[in-house]
């Protein structure tokens, strides 16, 4: 399979041998799109199944994948002119959209975060825990911990000793993360800024919300400052003021179009957030605007901005669950954009590369490249081990020969 293959229909197996429908969440028709993306690779995908749409999108953790660009779905049976219809709406994904979908819908990391946030509503301020909650934290474990053929019993026996809600779930997200792979920059540098929510905070750029905005509300019920602003001058002085004494934003959120003092609307948040990626400097961008996300994945495109796209429409913020989610996905960002920031070289020379590193790093191709040079390198390493292999017997005497 390679991006020459213009086409690639993905079809769901929904029914066992006996004709009996299946009920489970690892469909591999979705890990196979998910390491497709993942692999950088930019082919169409038509998914295919009898069953509805909504039974993936209402009992598939992984299923969000199916609403992202270059991504289509059609329920059998359909005739030919069905189909060819729904193919001409699915557009090729550029270098923004595969950012997009494997920032948001592919990796281990992803996953379980996907997970992590359906849990947390069902625990949120519980004082104490029922044995459905409890069980429903335990499945969570086994389920990740299985997918990687992984002891869980210790892990599951953690929760003996945890009786609120909010406990529950912070050790529940502790023991999924531990399957994490951990940087080894992390393990060997004790001196390493650790992001921590109290030291950056969000400037929201929307004429539409208000301290009482829920996602506000819930931002700051967990500790990240946000500060709002309803129109393009009144951000721009925030930013100014900032930049001056403190530099503590480390996340744009912004809606697309704002209100001028004639109350005509123009595109105040998107030339916004073209201002911050053009200055070159480690900042979060995310669009969040009540307009569609293709409108906003076409609009966005066309400058190589490298940002995180979510539309109202798909997040509303009355919904808990999906409220959840967003303000994980804000502090994931801001977290991993405070640490770009405060743990490069100090050095004369570095402050020259400085600025040319940040505009790399802020445009799609940087998580591209990345996958590309992880994707390299482990094939070369399973060709060694190959080689090897044939000499040396097991990994043990490989390991001996290499650096002994």
């Amino acid at each position: 399979m390679d991006e020459n293959d213009s086409f690639i229909v993905v079809c769901e197996l929904d029914i066992d041998k006996n004709n009996h429908p299946v009920e489970r969440t690892d469909f591999y028709g979705f890990k196979l799109v998910q390491e497709m993306r993942m692999k950088g690779l930019k082919n169409r995908v038509l998914f295919v199944s009898f069953l509805p749409e909504r039974y993936f999108r209402k009992k598939v953790l992984n299923a969000t994948i199916m609403t992202f660009y270059g991504h289509g779905f059609l329920q059998l049976p359909f005739t030919l002119n069905e189909c060819k219809k729904v193919i001409e709406k699915i557009n090729i994904p550029d270098n923004l959209s595969l950012y997009d979908v494997q920032r948001h819908a592919c990796g281990l990391k992803e996953i379980i975060e996907e997970k992590l946030h359906i849990l947390r509503p069902t625990l949120k301020d519980k004082l104490t825990l029922t044995e459905l909650e409890k069980k429903a934290c335990k499945s969570l474990i086994i389920e990740v911990y299985n997918s990687l053929s992984k002891e869980y019993n210790k892990a599951i026996g953690e929760l003996n000793t945890v009786n609120d809600g909010n406990a529950a779930y912070d050790t529940v997200r502790s023991i999924l993360y531990r399957v994490l792979p951990v940087d080894s920059d992390d393990k060997n540098n004790p001196d390493k800024k650790i992001a921590d929510w109290k030291y950056w905070k969000v400037l929201w750029l929307d004429d539409k919300e208000s301290d009482e905005s829920p996602l506000k509300k819930e931002l700051e019920h967990r500790g990240i400052k946000v500060v709002m602003a309803s129109s393009y001058d009144k951000a721009m002085k925030i930013w100014e003021d900032d930049r001056i004494v403190n530099q503590e934003f480390c996340l744009i959120l912004s809606d697309y179009r704002l209100k001028n003092e004639d109350n005509s609307r123009e595109k105040q948040g998107y030339h916004f957030i073209k201002f911050i990626a053009e200055e070159n400097i480690g900042i979060g961008l995310m669009a969040y605007s009540g307009l569609t996300r293709r409108f906003l994945m076409e609009s966005f495109k066309h400058y190589g901005i490298q940002l995180d796209i979510n539309s109202k429409i798909d997040f509303p913020q009355i919904n808990v669950t999906q409220l959840n989610y967003l303000a994980d996905q804000i502090i994931y960002s801001g977290d991993e954009h405070w640490m770009l920031r405060n743990n490069q070289p100090q050095s004369e020379e570095w402050e020259l590369l400085r600025p040319n590193y940040f505009k790399y790093k802020n445009s799609p191709e940087y998580y591209t490249h990345q996958l590309e040079i992880s994707r390299i390198v482990m094939e070369q390493v399973k060709i060694f081990i190959e080689f090897f292999e044939s000499d040396y017997n097991g990994q043990e005497q490989i390991w001996n020969f290499l650096f002994k």
